[in-house]
């Protein structure tokens, strides 16, 4: 080594974990009394490393992900967890049945290539198993995460890409024209009275069905947004509202008003 000293190592597969591992020690001398206290000491620290890994099973993808859903889940809403689920359908057919510690990032690699995703999908689906990995890797299933040797493309942006999603909006005469022609079938007028009261307040879909007549205060010609309903709850067609934490300043509402009444609806 740099400094002077001695690097001895032995490599002994570990059937815990199926897989060859390796073990070091470093000493200030190569003698021979050196090499063999050396080989005592390897010895030694893989009869440790053999008697910690005969407690520790080395489970599935499938459990060790069922395992961090059950904390991930909690620290997300549930349409999130619905989101990232979907995320890991093919992977789990792919990988659910194997051992852990057993995959590769260039499989990961592999299969996430194989995939028919846009670009920033797959850096998105990266990020999900990165977190799964992660996971296993903090509660000692494996010793490195193989999220860290996964090598996607860069996204490329180009000019067309950049002017699409800035001019990804409604502006006032498109609106004007899908409300004109909503109001003119009265079989659409309630559908499209929604359109144009999410168009001048912004609300999303959730935030607009959680909406109750306590919420609306006339005589202030206020509304106060507390909730919104999700539409991906653990059982098939569950709703559940959910508590928005939000505040509007006094500025925050006179802007709003201000661009309100410039619009001519």
């Amino acid at each position: 080594l740099d400094n002077g000293k001695y690097c001895y190592f032995e490599k002994f597969f570990d059937k815990a974990q199926d897989k060859w591992r390796q073990v070091t020690v470093t000493l200030n001398s190569k003698s021979r009394v050196a090499q063999a206290e050396a080989k005592n000491r390897l010895a030694l620290k893989i009869e440790e490393k053999l008697r910690q890994g005969s407690f520790k099973e080395v489970p599935s993808v499938q459990k060790v992900f069922g395992e961090w859903r059950k904390i991930r889940d909690e620290e997300l809403k549930a349409s999130s967890v619905h989101t990232e689920t979907w995320a890991f359908r093919k992977f789990l057919d792919n990988f659910g049945r194997r051992k852990i510690s057993e995959i590769k990032g260039n499989e990961i690699q592999q299969f996430i290539l194989g995939l028919n995703l846009a670009p920033t999908t797959r850096v998105l689906r990266r990020t999900y198993y990165n977190l799964l990995f992660t996971y296993a890797q903090n509660v000692g299933y494996i010793e490195h995460n193989p999220m860290s040797q996964v090598v996607l493309p860069k996204v490329r942006r180009t000019l067309e890409d950049i002017k699409k999603k800035q001019n990804d909006f409604l502006d006032r005469r498109e609106m004007r024209l899908i409300l004109d022609y909503g109001y003119s079938l009265s079989k659409c007028y309630r559908k499209t009275a929604i359109l144009e009261f999410m168009f001048l307040t912004g609300l999303r879909t959730g935030e607009l069905l959680a909406l109750s007549w306590e919420d609306i205060h006339f005589e202030a010609s206020t509304l106060t947004v507390a909730h919104t309903l999700n539409l991906h709850g653990y059982v098939a067609n569950a709703r559940q509202l959910l508590l928005m934490y939000s505040h509007v300043t006094q500025n925050m509402q006179n802007d709003l008003k201000a661009k309100l009444n410039a619009l001519d609806f």
